[in-house]
């Protein structure tokens, strides 16, 4: 029914949350983003062809202005670095002249991916980037939609696209649509009408986006709306099984070239140019060369330029985000460190994303280990190779089935503890809670408004967004209990933190609940770690703040957790209205106990 989560495994100090801003960012020549090591700009490239000269163009600007090179991003798009700031006229009209910013006012919007070696495409890409570009509605999408074409192969649709259409006969294919919880949902389409259905629900996305949220900032992408929302209308649920991320090598008649790091330098295009006038950028950081794919002259002379011809590259399974000193976010020299790691990378190496900071920027969407503020090259290594594991030597009697363990451990609570005072869905969540902290005593200290399952549970199968006080308890959230793959944000890490904190002379965990208020509205809340993370959001909420759809109060402590607690549970807004809540009064609480609570309430069956 899904694209199926990404299946990432995290190598770092720290759990890794999503922490996004409501306002986007994705830049452009009319929008650079000023990075540390000058403006960044984002050039589009619809469907990925782009002729050589023009690459030859851009490599000559980028040189002269910035960076010598071009950058291949995630979504088979193009980046000048180093740039600048502000931008010069001559470097403007330089890029406008080689045509590919045929719309100013829409240039942040023409996100369109298209299955690298079905040329046959091309006439799709094209109808639907000219109906958008004449559209003025259209020009209000956001920087980070992305539409997709894709073929009976399926190619490009594992990426993080919003709206796709896959060709699937001559003449008839399925419009499809990313929905909350990686769920896809389409509807066939002839091909005919597919150009003209896409703009209609990249339309409706937009109204959608606005009733969602009337500043229409916090709405990126068809999977943040509701599923009644109206670009799903007439879409049933569809399955995808999509081939993975194309390897460098021979493709049939095709010859694919990965890029090392995503940086296209000088000798790389001219060596490009030598053989053809056109080639096809690809989500996966490289390029596919048309119709040299049998010609191993043509291959060893652009392996002689940097690229790879063969997926034996270790380059294949190493990317990285673009690091220190490019990035203020972190001090890690990624890149540099990347190009030291591929020289010990070993033959059955597992692929390998390094990161400068948890954001993960460039992170490849097929499955891959997240290897977050490396300190050498050795730790890329270490992640990258395959794991050895040898099973002891049994010595003990005990139960190793985690199935059994779950039932014989709720079957104890349930013996154990008085849960008769509770009814069914506050007695499940409650043997949680118990599992949780192992002491039945709790039992007595659960308290619940009487509609906060209900409205957490209802939040949660809309796709509504999770707020946690500590990326221990976000860590804590089991992701597969989740009904619509639910985001998980926890701002503690934010760089704004630590200078509100100081300025407010309040703790960090306060601080952060300040800028939950872009992700308030009908999400639900979990708080475990913080008492002042408690009260301040009672305070914003008093102050008219958007209101959550819950809030499960469980801070644990001996200054101020009690007394959160009590405050969560007789508050009364200005309307006489009270924020369904959840608390365990007294001191205990924390992390595992507010997380048990929300992955209880997010799935009811104890063994799922």
């Amino acid at each position: 029914m899904g694209r199926g989560r990404d299946s990432r495994e995290s190598v770092c100090s720290h759990p890794v949350t999503v922490a996004r801003p409501a306002v986007d960012r994705c830049p452009g020549l009319s929008r650079p983003f000023i990075a540390d090591d000058g403006a960044l700009v984002r050039l589009r490239v619809p469907g990925g062809q782009i002729a050589t000269l023009v690459l030859q163009d851009l490599v000559e600007i980028a040189a002269a202005f910035g960076a010598p090179c071009l950058q291949l991003t995630s979504r088979g798009n193009l980046q000048l670095r180093a740039l600048p700031d502000p931008i010069p006229e001559g470097l403007a009209w330089s890029i406008e002249a080689t045509g590919l910013i045929p719309s100013g006012s829409h240039e942040l919007v023409r996100n369109i991916l298209a299955a690298p070696l079905a040329s046959h495409l091309g006439d799709l890409v094209a109808d639907f980037d000219a109906g958008l570009c004449a559209d003025p509605e259209l020009a209000n999408l956001p920087g980070r939609f992305m539409v997709a074409f894709s073929d009976e192969s399926g190619s490009v649709l594992g990426e993080h696209w919003d709206l796709a259409y896959q060709l699937t006969s001559p003449t008839s294919g399925r419009l499809l649509a990313a929905a909350a919880g990686h769920v896809v949902v389409g509807a066939e389409v002839a091909r005919s009408d597919a150009v003209a259905e896409l703009l209609r629900r990249a339309c409706l996305f937009l109204t959608d986006r606005v009733l969602a949220d009337h500043s229409g900032n916090g709405v990126w992408n068809v999977r943040d709306l509701h599923t009644g929302a109206s670009v799903f209308e007439g879409l049933s649920p569809v399955t995808l099984d999509p081939p993975t991320a194309l390897a460098a090598g021979t493709h049939d008649h095709d010859l694919v070239c990965g890029v090392p790091l995503g940086m296209l330098d000088a000798v790389m295009i001219d060596a490009l140019a030598q053989v053809t006038d056109t080639v096809v950028l690809t989500p996966w950081r490289s390029v596919v060369v048309p119709r040299f794919g049998r010609d191993a002259e043509v291959a060893e002379a652009l392996a002689a330029s940097g690229l790879t011809t063969a997926a034996s590259s270790p380059w294949d399974m190493l990317s990285a985000c673009v690091g220190s000193p490019s990035c203020r976010r972190t001090h890690i020299q990624t890149m540099a460190l990347a190009r030291e790691a591929v020289l010990e990378l070993p033959q059955n190496a597992r692929r390998v994303h390094v990161s400068g900071c948890d954001r993960r920027c460039g992170a490849p969407a097929q499955e891959h280990i997240d290897v977050i503020g490396p300190t050498s090259a050795l730790s890329i290594v270490s992640a990258a190779a395959p794991p050895v594991a040898k099973m002891p030597t049994p010595r003990y009697d005990y139960v190793r089935d985690g199935q059994e363990i779950y039932r014989r451990s709720f079957g104890m609570i349930r013996n154990e503890a008085t849960l008769a005072g509770l009814d069914g869905d506050l007695a499940t969540v409650a043997t949680r809670i118990i599992h949780a902290s192992g002491d039945t005593a709790l039992v007595h200290d659960i308290k619940a408004h009487p509609d906060v399952i209900q409205a957490a549970r209802e939040a949660l199968r809309a796709g509504n967004t999770i707020l946690t006080d500590s990326n221990m308890l976000a860590s804590g959230i089991t992701w597969r209990r989740l009904p619509a793959g639910n985001e998980v944000i926890c701002l503690l890490r934010d760089p704004q933190v630590p200078p509100l904190a100081k300025e407010w002379q309040t703790t960090r965990a306060a601080a952060a609940v300040s800028l939950w208020e872009p992700y308030l509205e009908g999400a639900v809340v979990a708080i475990g770690n913080a008492p002042t993370a408690l009260f301040h959001l009672l305070e914003m909420l008093h102050d008219g703040a958007p209101r959550p759809a819950a809030i499960i109060g469980m801070p644990v402590g001996f200054i101020g957790s009690a007394e959160s607690k009590v405050a969560l549970a007789v508050h009364e807004l200005a309307d006489g209205f009270s924020v369904p809540w959840m608390v365990l009064h007294g001191r205990r609480g924390g992390s595992a106990v507010a997380a048990s609570a929300v992955n209880a309430i997010a799935t009811p069956d104890e063994l799922a």
